[in-house]
C-alpha cells in the first residue's frame, strides 16, 4: 500500500514538474515573440533603438516583416491605418506602397 502512494506521488511530483517546465518555456518562447515584435515596430516607425534615424529600405523591409506575426494582427492594423492617414493622397513613396501592400494582405486573413 505505501508503495502505491509514493509511486502516485512521485508520479503527480513528475507531472507537475513537467507542466511547470513546459509552461514556462511557452511564456519564454511568447515573451521573445513579443519583444522581436516590438522592435520590428521600431524599426517600422524608423528608428533605432537608441533613437538614431532609420534608411527608408531598412523601414520598408520591417514593414513587409509584420507579416510575419499574423498573431499581432490585431496591433498592426491599427498602426498600420495610421501610417496610411499619414500619406497624401497622391503619395507613391516605397514606404507607402508597402504599407499598403502589407495592410492589404494582413486584412485578407
Amino acid at each position: 500500500m505505501i508503495v502505491i502512494i509514493s509511486t502516485i506521488i512521485t508520479a503527480a511530483t513528475f507531472l507537475f514538474t513537467m507542466f511547470k517546465y513546459f509552461n514556462e518555456k511557452k511564456e519564454a518562447r511568447r515573451n521573445t515573440e513579443f519583444d522581436q515584435y516590438r522592435q520590428v515596430l521600431d524599426r517600422v516607425a524608423g528608428r533605432y533603438p537608441d533613437g538614431s534615424p532609420m534608411v527608408d529600405i531598412q523601414q520598408i523591409s520591417a514593414v513587409y516583416q509584420l507579416l510575419e506575426f499574423q498573431k499581432f494582427k490585431c496591433v498592426t492594423l491599427p498602426i498600420l491605418v495610421h501610417f496610411k492617414e499619414q500619406f497624401d493622397e497622391q503619395e507613391n513613396s516605397s514606404f507607402s506602397r508597402a504599407v499598403n501592400d502589407v495592410y492589404a494582405k494582413l486584412s485578407q486573413n
